[in-house]
């Protein structure tokens, strides 16, 4: 009974020297070990890529902000990926870059956030996955204004066809009429 009441207290202390935003994150402190492709669920992925932004504060506050830069501009296009029903391209890259960690080296080995490995990994592909996540905004936002453009003469088009459909109504009243009058004029002189 001893033995259950403090292991119970144990957790209780264990619980409340945890902070509450770490408690509430849900966060991932290990490199995932499956990178397959076929699973499409990236959340571990980011997880463990602002865990170790997180873990870098102290150490290397460069690093750091660059994480949570890529993080912050990957939760701006979450919102227009969430608007267009498709899947955040900087997930992937994200995914990709701690995947291509993990494939080169260390496939089975258990790999934390803080492990100073995959710190100096990160530390050097940032500059690549930087420029990715840059050019995949580009591309998003170039695809989002050449569709705007389009939406734009589509509208514009609209509205020329419109016009030109009731000038052609008018005049295949005016011409129906005409020919009709002819019509029945003929058909009087017979």
């Amino acid at each position: 009974m001893l033995g259950q009441v403090c292991r119970l207290l144990v957790v209780v202390l264990l619980l409340c020297a945890i902070s509450p935003a770490a408690r509430a994150e849900n966060t991932v402190y290990l490199l995932p070990l499956e990178c397959s492709e076929l699973l499409p669920d990236n959340g571990p992925f980011i997880q463990f890529f602002g865990a170790v932004g997180r873990g870098s504060l102290r150490k290397d506050k460069a690093l750091s902000k660059r994480i949570f830069t890529v993080l912050a501009l990957r939760d701006k296009m979450q919102k227009t990926a969430a608007e267009s029903r498709e899947q955040n391209a900087i997930d992937l890259l994200i995914r990709k870059t701690l995947c291509f960690y993990r494939e080169k080296n260390e496939p089975l080995k258990t790999i934390g956030f803080d492990d100073p490995s995959i710190v100096a990994y990160l530390k050097t592909s940032m500059g690549d996955l930087e420029k990715r996540v840059d050019a995949t905004i580009l591309q998003q936002e170039i695809d989002k204004a050449q569709r705007k453009e389009y939406e734009r003469l589509l509208s514009e088009n609209q509205e020329v066809e419109d016009s030109v459909k009731s000038q052609a109504e008018v005049a295949a009243d005016r011409e129906f009429d005409r020919l009709s009058k002819e019509a029945r004029r003929k058909a009087r002189l017979k």
